[in-house]
Parts: C-alpha cells; structure tokens; sequence
C-alpha cells in the first residue's frame, strides 16, 4: 500500500509541476501582452495588437515558442498588391543552389544588396522592378540592422519578423515602432514597373505552376499509396522475411526515385524558391519510393500467389512486445521450419500472446511460398485448434 502511495506522490507531484509551469507562462505572457499594450496604446483584435504611431497604423503579434514552432515577433503595416516576396539573409543553401544552376537569383542592379540579400519571388519581373528603387533596398537594409531576420509581402500587408524573438520584461516597445517608417516606405508601390510574366522553363504552353504541381504530386501520390499498400500488406500478406523483401524492392525503387528527381529539378528548377522547393520533393521522395516500393511488393508477392498453402509446426521459443506513445506491439519467436536452428517472428495478437507460453506451447503456422519468392504468413493458432491468430 504505501508503494502505491508513493507512485500516486510522485504522479500528482510530476502534474503539479507542469500545471504550474504552464501557469508560470501564460502569467508571462499575459504580463508581457499587458505591459506592451500599454506602452504603444494598442488594442488587442482577432489574435493581433493594433496601434498607430507618428500617423502609421500598424499591427504586431508574437509568439513565445514551442516545441513546433520558433519564437518570433511580426511587425506589419496594411499594403495591398498582387505581387509577392520575402527577403531573407543569402545564406550558404542559396549559394550552393546559385552555383549548380537550381536556382535563379532575382537581381536588383545593386550588387552588394544581392550579395548580403536573398529575394524569393515567383512573380520575378515583380520584385525586380520594385528592389530596383534604390530607397527601398535601404530600407530593407535598415529594417534587417535592427534585428529582423525577414521582410515579407503577402499581397496584402508588408512585414518585418524577427526569430527567435526573447520574449522578456526587458524588451523595449520601440522595438516595436522601430520599422515602421522604413514598412510605411515599402509599402508604397504605385508606380513601381512590375508587370508579371510566367517563367517559362518546360515545353511551351505548360506554365510554372502546373510543372510545380506535377513535380510535388509524384511523391505525395506514391506516399499515400505506398502507405496503404504497406499497411494492407503487413496485415494481409506479411511476409517472413520483410527485411529482405525491403532490400529487394530498392533495386527498383532507388532508381526511380533517382529518375523521378531528376525530373524534379527539370521541372521546378529557375526560380529564386526552386532549391527550397526542391529539398521538400527530396525529403517526400525519401520516405515515399521506399515506402512504395516495399508496400507495392509485399502486396503483389500475395495478392498474386497462386502456390497452395503449407502448415507448420513450431514451438514458441520467445516472446515480447514493444510500447511507444500510442500503442503496444505484440510478438512471437518460432522455431524455424525453414532453416536449422533458426527462428521465425512473428506478430500477434495480444489474445494470442497471452495464451502462449515460451518452450511449451506449440503452434501450426500456415504460409504460402509467394508469387515473387517470399514466404508470408496466412494464419497461425495453436497447435490442434483453427489455426487463427
């Protein structure tokens, strides 16, 4: 008794202290939200704070951070237009993408602005007309000296955000008002020649958006797919040896998924964001060949398989299960019927595993031999009853 009362301490003591962590910041916050509402006279709609300083109505919002997202602070002013950007530090992935021709750099005309700045655009006539005013360039230049990590425009607002953003009771509001006049200033664009023309990088006719399309719907398509297949073929035909039925299906699947990138970067390639876009297909592809691949095998070796089914005896020489955060796996080890002094794994059902005992019980384990060569496992019970997991 007292053990268990001594788990139940130290349970309630772990939950007391995270509810007061979590109490601990949102007072934080809300201090902090307090604190700057009053300093800039701001007032607080629809998840932002709005105020105006010197005749500029602005808004800001910010966020403390959490285990999926940074911190960052976003100071933004109303600007509507159909053209839109970002403006970040030129950092050693743009460089390495300039330099094998992955990308293509949006130029102003001022090379030291392009040397330090990274301009990402689909609407490149756009923003290559708008930067080419030598008194916007300064401004982004000075918004960036102020702590700012990125300028955006949207269409709709023009913004200035810096992450990660402290958030602290030491932090000046005029940080806050400090880019103001500088967004104020890029947010006039009348008269800015941009006319907006598609890039045209793929045969005539097929316009950037839909090469973009097609290049990402390959491995989100083959992703979904590959999962269903897995999950059908894990539950319907799995086999005996997945390991090596793993390794099998990377013949193919490496290839083509090299073949597929390569289209890839055909398609997507000449933009000032294709290295980004590019990286995402890659990640994609990384999990959605193989998992294609594996899954897509496994169901044709038994969807296919036309062998009749042999039944085995084996004793249970071990079992275990694994837990992870939302569920617990259950398995068996066999005695190999294939190779000598071997074992087969299997899983199973948690009824069938609390029923079997290791070194005494004996099962009947069904298999069929597998239209591509891999023995897979269609039902196995307890010796001389059905033979049902």
């Amino acid at each position: 008794m007292s053990q268990d009362m001594f788990a139940v301490s130290i349970i309630a003591g772990v939950v007391l202290i995270v509810l007061g962590i979590v109490v601990w910041r949102l007072r934080k916050q809300r201090r902090f939200s307090r604190r700057l509402a009053e300093a800039l006279g701001a007032e607080k709609s629809r998840g932002q704070m709005n105020a105006t300083h010197d005749g500029i109505s602005y808004h800001f919002r910010w966020h403390a951070g959490d285990r999926n997202s940074p911190s960052y602070l976003r100071v933004f002013v109303d600007c509507v237009s159909h053209g839109q950007f970002r403006v970040i530090r030129e950092g050693a992935l743009e460089r390495f993408s300039l330099k094998l021709g992955i990308a293509s750099q949006i130029k102003t005309g001022d090379l030291s602005f392009d040397q330090e700045f990274y301009i990402l655009s689909n609407e490149t006539d756009f923003a290559s007309g708008y930067f080419h005013d030598p008194q916007k360039r300064q401004a982004v230049v000075d918004i960036f000296r102020m702590g700012f990590t990125e300028v955006k425009h949207d269409g709709k607002v023009m913004e200035a955000k810096q992450s990660p953003f402290a958030m602290s009771d030491d932090v000046d509001p005029k940080v806050i008002t400090a880019p103001l006049p500088q967004l104020s200033l890029l947010a006039k664009i009348e008269g800015t020649p941009f006319p907006y023309q598609p890039l045209a990088l793929a045969p005539q006719g097929i316009s950037w958006r839909t090469q973009r399309a097609v290049a990402f719907a390959v491995p989100i398509v083959l992703l979904l797919t590959g999962f269903v297949c897995t999950v059908w073929g894990l539950t319907s035909f799995e086999p005996l040896d997945s390991g090596t039925l793993l390794l099998d299906s990377l013949k193919i699947s490496l290839p083509v998924s090299v073949l597929s990138l390569w289209l890839a970067l055909r398609l997507v390639r000449g933009r000032s964001g294709s290295h980004r876009e590019l990286l995402v297909i890659l990640c994609l592809s990384l999990v959605a060949f193989p998992l294609a691949g594996f899954g897509g095998e496994m169901v044709l070796n038994g969807w296919f398989d036309t062998s009749p089914p042999a039944a085995y005896q084996a004793m249970v020489v071990n079992k275990y299960m694994t837990r992870n955060k939302n569920s617990t796996s259950y398995y068996v080890r066999l005695s190999s019927w294939r190779k000598q002094s071997g074992t087969e794994k299997l899983g199973v059902s948690q009824s069938f595993y609390n029923r079997v005992t290791p070194n005494k019980t004996m099962v009947t384990a069904v298999t069929r031999k597998g239209f591509l060569g891999f023995e897979w496992l269609v039902s196995c019970g307890i010796a001389g009853r059905n033979a049902l997991q």
